[in-house]
């Protein structure tokens, strides 16, 4: 019975023919929607290039199922608590309006465009 040998992980794979890895890039907006820490974040931005494509994916902090009213809560977020999930562009353009701007009329209707989603 032959026995497998796998790969040495310094084997040169590059006749496989696999893309490269992608680069990665996240973005943490803040309460005016400027750029912070993970850790004071209301909304962040993925965006990933790689050779052939470029991709963003938008997020928004929720707790209890709703997204978080960033001008009208505690500033302190609980990481356990509050959960970033992925939204649709037009989502997160109104939630990020509403940011800078703290017109709660923006925050309502990235609420109901969600409720579209």
């Amino acid at each position: 019975m032959e026995k497998y040998k796998s790969r040495c992980e310094n084997e040169d794979i590059s006749e496989l023919g696999l893309s490269s890895l992608q680069d990665r890039q996240e973005t943490f907006l803040g309460v005016d929607a400027n750029d912070v820490e993970e850790s004071k974040a209301f909304a962040k931005i993925i965006a990933t290039t790689s050779e052939d494509k470029q991709e963003q994916r938008f997020y928004i902090r929720f707790g209890r199922g709703e997204i978080l009213d960033a001008h009208r809560m505690d500033k302190r977020i609980d990481e356990k608590l509050y959960k970033f999930k992925k939204v649709s562009k037009a989502t997160f353009d109104l939630y990020k309006k509403y940011l800078s701007s703290k017109n709660l009329l923006h925050f309502t209707h990235a609420r109901r465009s969600l409720m579209g989603e």
